[in-house]
């Protein structure tokens, strides 16, 4: 038993140390990403209110494949001078569409949401909508997040943790193989 609590023990003291230091590891690894968030409304027009709803009531993923088309991004390249990964979404309900943007750059993420979105509006030649408006321009809070930090940190735990549970194995099978047998006469 006072074996296994050790094991335990140093199991334990192996996997704080590794989440301490990958956790200190990966903060100073991974580059802080800003975003920026705009609001579209989409106006349907009498005529395509039906076309255009998805089940759960909120657009349909045309919106996100247009938003997202080589034409609106080169022309959003053309303004911002960056090229970044867009999401889309259309909440539950509504006639808004959001676009998020990440970026390392606060004013570059604004900028190129803000592109994004300003080449949107002229979409509705494409898109068989009324009017699409920009509801807000691209977010700027200044809040800096740092992606995956959490995750990376628990996986580096695990390999370490993982590590010390098979080296403690291998020992004890070692300890356990070459070990006198005790006498008892």
């Amino acid at each position: 038993m006072k074996k296994f609590a050790r094991c335990v023990l140093i199991l334990i003291l192996v996997a704080v140390l590794s989440g301490v230091g990958g956790y200190i590891y990966e903060n100073n690894t991974i580059t802080p990403m800003y975003e920026s968030v705009a609001k579209l409304y989409v106006v349907p027009g009498s005529q395509n209110e039906a076309s255009i709803r998805a089940k759960n009531g909120g657009l349909n993923q045309d919106f996100t494949i247009i938003f997202s088309s080589k034409v609106v991004i080169e022309s959003a390249q053309r303004i911002a001078g960056t090229s970044e990964d867009i999401a889309v979404s259309s909440p539950a309900d509504s006639n808004i569409v959001e676009l998020k943007i990440t970026n390392p750059d606060q004013n570059t993420a604004k900028t190129y949401v803000d592109a994004i979105a300003k080449t949107a509006v002229k979409t509705t030649t494409i898109i068989p909508v009324e009017s699409i408006q920009i509801l807000s321009e691209g977010t700027s809070d200044g809040v800096a997040t740092k992606p995956h930090l959490y995750y990376n940190t628990a996986l580096i735990v695990a390999a370490a943790s993982a590590a010390c549970v098979f080296i403690e194995v291998v020992v004890c099978l070692i300890l356990c193989a070459f070990k006198k047998k005790e006498d008892h006469s």
